[in-house]
């Protein structure tokens, strides 16, 4: 009887001698063959590992050949086949090795359903060994100059590779080709989706200059600037192709929102306006209409004109933040400036007036003056009347240099025919100069408003 040892040195030359000849058949591209010497195989040492996976990478390169042939349901077949076949391998292997066992059977599946997906690229083992070939010696995939459709393609090329080294060949999560396979992968991807966000922005932004309202407009501006944020920050791991991409969109939607902005004002400016109009024509051509007094009287004349022009202005001044549009404000601030020179001219009137009035005062003051002194022995009580009654009423503040002049002399010369102080009673006794001065200051004078 033989030993345990010597049984088992004769179990791994049996299995050894069926591999070795799959192995040879499967590098003469004789697959079919080769999986009968591993069926072989596997049936002397059912939980070997090795033996398992190279069927697996036999089986799949069968699978892809037919897939590249046209028969996907071929195809599609064998690879069930081996999901099952290694599903079935879990109960003889060591336990280590079922996590790897279990991602062969999910590599066949992944692979079945992109075989069953129609995607018209015949990658297989073969190519993606080729691949990683490259990726072992730190190739890179450019992306300047690339169509979208061709970075997209490559990316999922490269997918199905790490998937088949990893999943199939059995490639070390810690491999650093690996993770510099991941790394292309994501720059491939990451090219995609900003490819993607620019077109989707370049079209937000067109939709956003045919639209015939402003609301509407900005309504695609603010999904076309989320889209922007985000090309922003992904086209720094990029080719100066697509940063050059990113500052040409950023001006785009800068003219654009700047456009969209200026007609909003616009739109906006003519409500404001219209609504401002209707209430403000009316009364401005009011003041327009404006004529000098005719008469001098304290009617307050033109203090009505003054009064309407500053309502006028307040309105104006408190339309004009809401007449966004650059050619409605410039009407207004055009409309400021004419209230301004009508409201000079409404005060130039308004002092005339007065000084007319005033002259009037004063040459009639001079008048009843003389008319006191006329008579035998000078009326004095009553020239102190007169003086109070034509000169009380006038505030010197607003004479001219002439009528002040003018004022200034009538009044001395009647003045100075009243008798000065002798004593306190002078203050309230008629026709004395101290009397005469409390009664003008105790006259109501009148004032530029009431003209």
């Amino acid at each position: 009887m033989l030993s345990t040892r010597e049984k088992h040195v004769n179990d791994v030359a049996s299995w050894s001698q069926a591999y070795t000849r799959a192995q040879a058949l499967t590098a003469n591209g004789r697959q079919r063959e080769a999986v009968y010497y591993f069926i072989n195989a596997i049936g002397r040492a059912p939980g070997e590992l090795e033996l398992i996976r190279s069927f697996a990478q036999a089986t799949v390169a069968m699978a892809s050949q037919a897939a590249e042939a046209g028969d996907r349901t071929e195809a599609v077949r064998q690879l069930d086949w081996l999901e099952a076949f290694l599903k079935e391998r879990v109960a003889f292997v060591e336990v280590p090795a079922i996590p790897d066992i279990l991602q062969m059977a999910s590599y066949a599946r992944d692979r079945r359903d992109f075989i069953l997906s129609g995607t018209p690229r015949p990658e297989g083992p073969a190519r993606f060994a080729e691949i990683w070939q490259t990726l072992t010696q730190g190739s890179v995939h450019p992306i300047e100059g690339r169509s979208t459709a061709e970075l997209s393609a490559h990316a999922d090329t490269l997918a199905e590779v790490r998937d088949y080294v990893v999943g199939v060949q059995g490639v070390a999560e810690s491999d650093p080709t690996l993770a510099h396979l991941e790394r292309e992968i994501t720059k491939l991807r990451t090219a995609v989706e900003f490819d993607r966000l620019v077109a989707e922005a370049e079209r937000l932004v067109s939709l956003a200059n045919a639209q015939t309202t402003p609301t509407a407009a900005a309504y695609c501006l603010q999904g076309c600037e989320g889209i922007a944020r985000q090309a922003v920050v992904m086209v720094t791991s990029l080719d100066a192709g697509r940063k050059a991409t990113v500052d040409r969109m950023l001006g785009a939607l800068k003219t654009t929102s700047e456009a969209i902005s200026a007609k909003s004002r616009e739109v906006e400016s003519e409500v404001h306006w219209s609504k401002f109009e209707a209430a403000f024509a009316p009364e401005m051509q009011s003041a327009r209409d404006w004529k000098a007094p005719e008469v001098a009287e304290p009617n307050k004349y033109c203090q009505q004109q003054l009064d309407r022009l500053q309502k006028l202005t307040r309105t104006v001044q408190g339309a004009l933040p809401k007449l966004t549009a650059e050619r409605r404000a410039h009407q207004a601030m055009g409309l400021l400036d004419e209230l301004r020179e009508l409201a000079t001219s409404a005060s130039k009137q308004q002092q005339r007036a007065y000084n007319v009035w005033a002259m009037y005062q004063i040459q009639s003051g001079y008048r009843a003056g003389l008319a006191c002194l006329s008579v035998i022995n000078d009326d004095e009580i009553k020239l102190g009347q007169r003086i109070t009654e034509h000169f009380g009423p006038i505030d010197p503040r607003f004479l001219t240099a002439e009528v002040h002049r003018c004022h200034t002399e009538v009044f001395e010369f009647l003045f100075k025919e009243l008798d000065g102080p002798k004593s306190e009673m002078d203050f309230n006794t008629r026709g004395r100069k101290l009397k005469v001065l409390k009664d003008l200051f105790e006259t109501e004078k009148r004032s530029l408003d009431d003209f």
